[in-house]
């Protein structure tokens, strides 16, 4: 069981991120990803989307995204955040629909891919 006083890897990444310590950012949002934090895999695509500390890697960045949202969606489905987290998401998406290499969104996302 995790310690309740432990940040989150995500909360820890974010603090990295701000410090400007991608490095350390980075190890944390892929252990969120791993752990199927929805937060840690959006910040982990935009990474791979960017440059920041890893090879540039849209296919890579658009996979992300896609498992963010799905991972999102099996969380907020059910609350009332499920718009606000759409509303974010689907343009990071669209932005990355000429990306041929990962099909995965058009799996799961009406309209992109």
């Amino acid at each position: 069981m995790e310690d309740l006083q432990k940040p989150s890897n995500f909360a820890l990444g974010k603090e990295y991120y701000y410090r400007r310590d991608f490095k350390e950012a980075l190890k944390c949002f892929i252990r969120g990803t791993k752990k199927r934090c929805p937060n840690s895999t959006a910040w982990l695509a935009a990474f791979y989307r960017d440059g920041m500390g890893v090879e540039r890697d849209l296919s890579k960045a658009k996979e992300l995204y896609a498992s963010s949202y799905l991972l999102w969606k099996d969380q907020y489905l059910r609350r009332d955040k499920w718009q606000i987290v759409e509303q974010w998401i689907t343009p990071q998406l669209e932005a990355l629909k000429d990306v041929e290499e990962c099909n995965t969104i058009s799996q799961f996302v009406p309209g992109i891919g």
